[in-house]
């Protein structure tokens, strides 16, 4: 219960009053209202934005959240609000959190699986994902409860049904919130724990079942979209996400290699502070003799240990990590699926040093302590800095400075602590420091500054010239999928050079440009003020207005 509640008020906060975020939130939010909005088989089968199907993701993560807005709204779909859209992420936030508990204490002890949750609970990425209308937090959640019944079945010698049942459920499902990330991380770990680790256990995993499973959830969508879509359509859809996603950069986000271990330091804070040394530890402790065990291949150079929880831990974490790392296509978040294991970890170092005398060395303690300084800083600064950017109305800013304060008081405990060499009661502060920024930070600074919601205020000076949005409306310099969303999909996207020729097919049409556009344009009338903000999805400030034809322009 107490995870539940811990789970809760970290992903809670702001879920409210958070606006739509783009693009993937709002792109995730339109098509599970529009799905809900369907009257037809296909509506629900063939996932869309406007008329433009969304198949580069499967449906299970549109089906959760149309039923979730169904349920709060009684199916209307006119009464619905983005957090509706975000309660499947809250509730998959909270299971990962009870899945990595109890893996903790099965690996280890109840300690250990607490610390985990809390270490995983406060890292600045599941705050942040807990909190959006996407499929990865769900998809995390199928890939924990995966991977912590392939360890049930890895460890224990009985043949037993139910695990290996709830392992290849969880893999389909995984395969239908987000293709082949959760089978991808589950066939990795258990092939390397086959080529390093000796035993007779692949058999308890029943490999058939798998297959069956997979093919008898996945398949029917399958062959209904290949209907309605066409088979050769679909297919260069799938290509294109898989391979495509693989061979180069899409939308722009690349990165070299080991961009994701210098993100994961950031994002992983504060488990990053003895992750470096915990995973030490896991190597060191998963390289033993084979005690009465057959010596043959790869098992035998590297002499892993067969059973110990660093084996199964570290083959979770190093295949996937280096396949993320190679291709092409990187975001952030891709590695969400391996967090929960390097916080068990992180947790298993965290109370190793609370029951030992532990003084690590000089390049250890260098370490330890410019991360631990380095997240001091910037949690101390991030919710002042957060409402002083961000043109905040007064209850953010006093919430800024006041978390500001907070946090850098209680980094300064942590400093001294880190100096006297007290690494536990560090990182429990950093826990600590790390949940108050969650709070602070995204539940009140960010709902509270106006300069990255531009959208929102798009929507209320739309809404001034045309309380119902039922004119003709256009964006052109400014076409954002949180603006489709918020207009409940009455806004089109078009080109600027095709302004003139849309207004001539909609003269009583409204169009969205850049202030400047419309100042140079003498057949254009300036209708709302200038609407400026900063827009975050391309990384540059946004100025625009809304214009209409001018009457008597020919």
């Amino acid at each position: 219960m107490g995870i539940i509640v811990f789970g809760l008020i970290l992903a809670l906060p702001g879920i409210f009053a958070l606006p739509p975020i783009d693009r993937d939130e709002s792109r995730f939010a339109q098509a599970s209202r529009q799905m809900l909005e369907a009257e037809t088989l296909e509506g629900w089968v063939v996932p869309r934005i406007m008329e433009r199907p969304r198949l580069n993701k499967p449906p299970l993560i549109y089906w959760l959240q149309a039923a979730t807005v169904g349920v709060c709204t009684g199916g209307d779909s006119a009464r619905d609000a983005i957090w509706m859209y975000r309660l499947p992420s809250v509730a998959a936030f909270v299971g990962i959190l009870l899945v990595v508990w109890r893996l903790g204490a099965w690996m280890y002890d109840a300690r250990v699986g607490a610390a985990a949750a809390l270490i995983l609970g406060t890292s600045p990425v599941f705050m942040w994902e807990a909190r959006q209308a996407r499929a990865d937090m769900v998809m995390v959640f199928f890939t924990t409860l995966a991977m912590a019944m392939l360890w049930r079945i890895w460890r224990n010698d009985a043949r037993r049904l139910a695990p290996a049942i709830t392992l290849w459920t969880a893999v389909a499902l995984g395969v239908l919130t987000k293709g082949p990330i959760t089978p991808m991380v589950v066939l990795l770990a258990a092939s390397t724990l086959r080529v390093l680790t000796p035993g007779r256990w692949r058999g308890r995993m029943i490999w058939w079942l798998g297959i069956a499973m997979t093919f008898a959830l996945v398949a029917p969508w399958v062959a209904l979209v290949m209907r309605e879509v066409g088979t050769r359509e679909y297919l260069s859809i799938i290509t294109d996400e898989t391979l495509g996603r693989a061979g180069e950069a899409k939308e722009g986000h690349s990165g070299p290699p080991g961009y994701h271990i210098i993100h994961g330091l950031g994002l992983f804070w504060p488990g990053a502070m003895l992750i470096g040394i915990g995973l030490c530890r896991a190597c060191l402790r998963s390289r033993g003799e084979l005690a009465n065990a057959p010596r043959r291949g790869l098992a035998t150079v590297l002499r892993m240990s067969a059973r110990r929880p660093e084996t199964f831990l570290l083959a979770w974490i190093v295949p996937s990590w280096l396949i993320f790392e190679v291709v092409s296509t990187k975001l952030p978040h891709y590695t969400m699926p391996l967090y929960p294991a390097l916080a068990i970890i992180s947790a298993r170092m965290l109370m190793w040093a609370f029951g030992n005398t532990w003084r690590p060395g000089p390049w250890q303690l260098v370490g330890i302590a410019a991360w631990g300084i380095f997240g001091i800083l910037a949690l101390s600064a991030g919710p002042a800095l957060l409402a002083e950017l961000g043109e905040p109305n007064r209850t953010a800013r006093i919430a800024g400075w006041t978390g500001s304060a907070m946090i850098l008081g209680t980094g300064i405990v942590l400093a001294t602590w880190l100096v006297r060499r007290r690494f536990a009661r560090a990182a429990v502060l950093g826990i600590s420091m790390m949940a108050a920024f969650g709070i602070i930070g995204i539940g009140l600074v960010l709902p509270g500054i106006s300069r990255p919601w531009t959208t929102g205020r798009l929507v209320a000076e739309l809404e001034k010239l045309d309380p119902a949005l039922a004119v003709p409306i256009a964006g052109a310099d400014y076409n954002e999928d949180s603006l489709i969303f918020q207009t409940r999909g009455r806004v089109r996207r078009i080109r600027a050079a095709d302004i003139d020729n849309w207004l001539h097919e909609h003269p009583e049409g409204l169009v969205i440009v850049h202030h400047d556009r419309a100042k140079a344009a003498p057949d254009l009338e300036i209708l709302s003020p200038p609407v400026s903000g900063y827009n975050y999805s391309r990384g540059r400030p946004v100025e625009v207005v809304i214009v209409r034809r001018r009457p008597g322009t020919p």
